[in-house]
């Protein structure tokens, strides 16, 4: 289950009103009187960001409040100002769901904490990225989070902190089916919550309690149960709260038999998800729907859910690269900042000892800035590498450079999309989680082909591979993504019959490509997005359409460039639109 957009605004204000208290260890630089007044504007800027943060509608209003204390106290070097703005840095953009910069805020938080041995500052950053890798459904190292921020408030004594990270911690165990150890955690939230009076934890907990008791032994007799917990939700107007409930109650009708009724609560459910726009309740809500659907036999919406959740699942891991990312800058930042720092003060000390003792410090200062600049390099490396999973090399270094990439208009590049004959068919006599497997096992095998030509994948969308040729040079788009696509042929012929074996079905893609002019650029702020426009695409996606399986389909652009070298079947015209009539071919084998 997410965390409901309440529980998240809370913890923002929370959090805030707990770092608003700290005790940090003096490690300021300047020593002047500029240098107290510089502190106290910080301060007071933070502090008028704590105060507009429990207003809902003064959340970005706040933001700039933080932004404006984190750049002063960057270059002021005033740590204690570092630690608090970024913190609140980060539980602002997790409250709007930028991942990302979140990351980024709560890294630096906490790198900045552990280097004056700041207890608050280290817990409440490691709280934050905890919720970071729940929102991305990543619970295993939310966990890990969790725990470390826990062992550090339990040095501090703060028993509430202790309180909502025991309620996140059972959150985690559940998502990783670890349900005894969910249970314990979730018993303990319960009742404090009880003790408290705190009736949200309450309804909460007792939603995990009821889910847990089903898991392992399902009753009508919850039914009751999950009513009260939907009548809360819905009286308080907590949307992610009432989603998850319906979900469970259509997995509870499913497990006793009551097919229809839990269709019924499973798209009230998804409708709900859809609405709230959260990455994780919208996982659950699909997964339960295509199982509501395929125990009515309605194959049809099964399959359009699976492409729904496929699509999802390409974007939470989209995400999750990209936040992977902002954390290794963030490390890079640090660790540059870091050195410099060392050889400012490295700088002071020389005017204060004797010869010697300067020839040793600079040798000293030598290796750590060679060993720093080292680290720094590794970690670029390893943050390039990731970039270049998500977009191409030429945009991946001007979205570096630029922070943004601008829009290219490229001639002569190969369209290419697969997908497969018959796809609903097929799915209809698997299980949710082996059409899955499936679908994962061929698109690694044509992943790896793209690889090996230096070619773009672009995207998936369900049962869909969509790659290009002659972004970078065009000079044999054509001749490429058709010898591409003939060894995708093969590894798809190879891998059915390991599929067949395994789950008794086996896919068997149609390709289309067609050889013409697109724009490509990139989408988005939150989650980058590479992809490519143009009634070049258009036209390859109806050459696929009218493709058959085991066949690749090109227009006559394409066959003017692969004649001499494949040999081809002409197969008629296609009416295109923009374009009028098109002559098509069959590719049949290299000359």
């Amino acid at each position: 289950m997410a965390i409901p957009s309440k529980l998240m605004h809370k913890l923002f204000a929370f959090i805030l009103l707990l770092i608003s208290g700290m005790t940090y260890a003096d490690f300021d630089i300047l020593e002047s009187d500029d240098q107290s007044e510089i502190t106290r504007e910080i301060d007071e800027l933070n502090r008028l960001g704590a105060h507009y943060v429990q207003m809902e509608d003064s959340l970005f209003y706040a933001l700039s409040l933080h932004q404006e204390a984190y750049e002063k106290s960057e270059k002021a070097r005033y740590i204690k100002g570092v630690i608090r703005s970024s913190n609140a840095l980060g539980m602002g953009y997790l409250s709007v769901a930028n991942n990302a910069q979140a990351t980024n805020y709560f890294y630096i938080s906490m790198r900045n904490s552990e280097s004056v041995n700041d207890t608050q500052g280290v817990a409440s950053a490691y709280l934050g990225l905890g919720l970071v890798m729940y929102n991305l459904d990543n619970a295993s190292e939310a966990l890990v989070y969790f725990n470390k921020s826990k062992k550090y408030y339990a040095q501090l004594g703060a028993e509430r902190s202790i309180k909502l990270l025991e309620y996140l911690i059972g959150l985690c165990h559940f998502q990783l089916k670890n349900y005894s150890k969910s249970k314990y955690y979730l018993e303990l939230v319960r009742k404090n919550a009880i003790d408290r009076g705190d009736s949200a934890r309450i309804n909460e907990s007792k939603l995990y309690l009821l889910n847990i008791e089903n898991m392992e032994n399902p009753s009508a007799s919850s039914f009751a149960g999950y009513m009260e917990v939907l009548a809360y939700f819905k009286r308080n107007n907590e949307r992610v709260g009432e989603s998850h409930t319906l979900d469970w109650l259509a997995l509870l009708q499913l497990k006793l038999g009551m097919k229809n009724e839990a269709v019924v609560n499973a798209s009230k459910a998804l409708e709900i998800a859809k609405s709230v726009e959260v990455a994780t309740t919208l996982k659950t809500s699909l997964e339960i729907s295509i199982d509501a659907a395929y125990a009515v036999g309605d194959f049809k919406t099964a399959a359009y859910h699976l492409k729904e959740l496929q699509t999802l699942k390409d974007s939470v891991n989209s995400a999750g690269e990209t936040t992977r990312i902002a954390m290794m800058n963030a490390g890079y930042e640090f660790d540059k900042k870091e050195s410099l720092f060392n050889l400012e003060l490295e700088q002071r000390n020389k005017q204060r000892f004797i010869l010697l003792v300067l020839l040793g410090t600079s040798l000293l200062a030598i290796f750590a800035i060679f060993f720093s600049l080292r680290s720094v390099a590794n970690q670029r490396k390893i943050s390039d590498k990731l970039l270049l999973n998500i977009l191409p090399l030429d945009t991946a270094k001007e979205l570096k450079a630029t922070g943004s990439a601008i829009a290219k208009h490229h001639d002569g590049v190969s369209i290419v999309f697969a997908d497969v004959k018959s796809f609903t068919a097929i799915a209809s006599k698997l299980k949710p989680q082996d059409l899955v497997q499936m679908l994962d096992f061929y698109f690694g095998e044509f992943d790896a082909i793209v690889t090996e030509y230096g070619l773009e994948k672009i995207k998936t969308i369900g049962d869909a591979y969509m790659f290009v040729a002659g972004l970078q040079d065009n000079t044999n788009s054509a001749k490429l993504s058709v010898g591409a696509s003939l060894r995708m042929i093969q590894a798809a012929n190879l891998a059915g019959v390991e599929m067949r074996k395994r789950f008794g079905e086996s896919f068997k893609f149609r390709f289309g490509i067609h050889t013409g002019e697109v724009v490509s650029g990139v989408v988005g702020q939150v989650k980058y997005a590479f992809d490519i426009w143009g009634d070049s695409v258009n036209i390859a996606a109806r050459l696929e359409s009218n493709s058959e399986p085991g066949k690749i389909n090109i227009s006559e652009d394409t066959y003017t460039l692969i004649k001499d070298e494949y040999e081809c079947t002409p197969r008629g015209p296609i009416e295109a639109k923009n374009r009028g009539i098109l002559e098509m071919y069959y590719v049949e084998r290299k000359l």
